[in-house]
């Protein structure tokens, strides 16, 4: 049970860190749109402003602004991007050691006007990791668990061993229920 609370418990903190970073990145990315509104160029102050919006995030390592009002077609927008250099690019150190194995992702927000984009640090692998690696583990210890606990009685086959490690808890509660019918037959 130790096992299935810290997977649990270790998952949600993951997921709500990564809600959390995917919020801000939305507010940051929002705050930047509003600074950009309907301006023709990006001006010093903007820079500032927008450069002390990401130092004061800690996983978005990268910005870029391009403006995009000459281009004509939305599906264009992402050629026009890799194409060409940013109005605008900023860059920050972010913690990333190699045991965390966070990759970079691209995060975008743009209108008619402005195209923003941003790369972010992600941890969500841990996510998948976490908790199939805690569920394979309680399951086994389950299972090895279920099955020396039906040694003990003396009812051990390989069919409830099958059931322990397929059905897990159910199959334990049908393993109770056949023998408590056996006791009282």
């Amino acid at each position: 049970m130790a096992i299935i609370l810290f997977t649990v418990f270790a998952f949600g903190f993951i997921w709500s860190y990564e809600e959390e970073n995917a919020n801000e990145n939305s507010i940051v990315a929002t705050q930047i749109s509003e600074i950009l509104n309907d301006k023709n160029n990006i001006t010093e102050e903007m820079e500032k402003e927008i450069s002390s919006l990401i130092k004061d995030t800690d996983q978005i390592s990268k910005i870029e602004i391009y403006n995009v009002s000459d281009v004509d077609n939305v599906n264009q927008v992402i050629d026009y991007v890799s194409d060409t250099k940013p109005d605008y690019r900023y860059e920050q150190k972010v913690w990333n050691p190699k045991w965390l194995q966070a990759d970079f992702f691209p995060y975008a927000n743009w209108d008619k006007k402005w195209y923003v984009g941003m790369e972010t640090r992600q941890i969500s692998d841990w996510m998948a990791i976490i908790l199939f690696s805690g569920i394979a583990i309680y399951i086994t210890l389950f299972t090895i668990w279920a099955t020396i606990n039906s040694y003990h009685h003396r009812r051990l086959n390989i069919g409830w061993i099958i059931a322990f490690t397929l059905l897990n808890v159910i199959g334990y509660l049908i393993y109770v229920l056949v023998g408590k019918r056996k006791i009282a037959a």
